[in-house]
């Protein structure tokens, strides 16, 4: 009797563990988090990236010179439900504060936040100081945290896609020629580069490449299907657009 309580509870223990499972799972997806860089125009300034979840997961990124340090971790959810609160509330201050400000002559810190509102991925870039006090109290109640967060050793690189539009198309237009022509890759083959394909579905997101196998695959993806660029800078057409590709180191 006693044994057959006992199975029970563990049985009991063991769902409970892989629901909750499921449910850390599902907080990782991007329509539950927000991912930013933070760009100065100051001399020696330190540019950022931090990538954080609603429920406090956090990656970020730091490049200092010839230094990059990433660090993984997690904070207080409460702060984090904080932080994605006011970035909701911070909409309308950034719009207000946009039209007195020029970001060309802007000397601060700069703001690129993606991040899910009403169901839709919005991208908002401004200075920071214009997202509003609220939200600037919530993103250094964040970044004091992060610093302080252990340095990622499984992560050995990024990948992040961009789209190809605006500033970007006249330079690409420029380096590859008007008459340049893409070749469409479909989403199935796309699907054989997981990595890849996660980055051009969250634009401008690092999305970690863990090991040399995943660096392999998006390189022979370049290879066979001639994309215009380099190892870790290249371009390509998908049935979501087109985008430039970029590798970056994890450390």
């Amino acid at each position: 009797m006693k044994k057959s309580i006992l199975i029970s509870l563990i049985l009991i223990f063991a769902a409970a563990s892989w629901i909750s499972a499921r449910k850390r799972e599902y907080k990782y997806t991007s329509s539950n988090a927000a991912w930013m860089t933070i760009i100065s125009g100051k001399k020696k300034a330190v540019n950022y990236y931090l990538d954080i979840s609603k429920n406090g997961n956090v990656v970020y990124r730091t490049e200092i010179k010839n230094k990059i340090t990433t660090r993984k971790g997690s904070v207080p959810s409460q702060i984090a439900k904080d932080f994605f609160r006011e970035a909701k509330n911070s909409e309308s201050s950034v719009a207000e504060n946009s039209k007195r400000t020029k970001l060309i002559f802007y000397k601060g810190e700069i703001l690129k936040i993606s991040f899910y509102l009403s169901g839709e991925l919005r991208r908002i870039m401004a200075p920071l100081v214009d997202f509003g006090e609220g939200f600037s109290y919530a993103f250094n109640q964040i970044k004091k945290l992060v610093k302080k967060l252990p340095i990622d050793e499984n992560t050995i690189a990024f990948i992040s896609a961009e789209p190809l539009e605006d500033e970007l198309l006249d330079k690409f237009i420029k380096d590859a020629g008007k008459d340049y022509k893409f070749k469409l890759i479909e989403t199935n083959t796309l699907r054989k580069t997981k990595s890849l394909l996660n980055a051009i579905k969250q634009p401008h997101r690092l999305v970690p490449l863990k090991s040399e196998k995943e660096l392999k695959e998006i390189r022979k993806l370049i290879r066979k299907e001639k994309l215009y660029g380099l190892r870790t800078l290249f371009y390509i057409s998908t049935t979501r657009g087109k985008f430039k590709c970029l590798i970056t180191n994890a450390r």
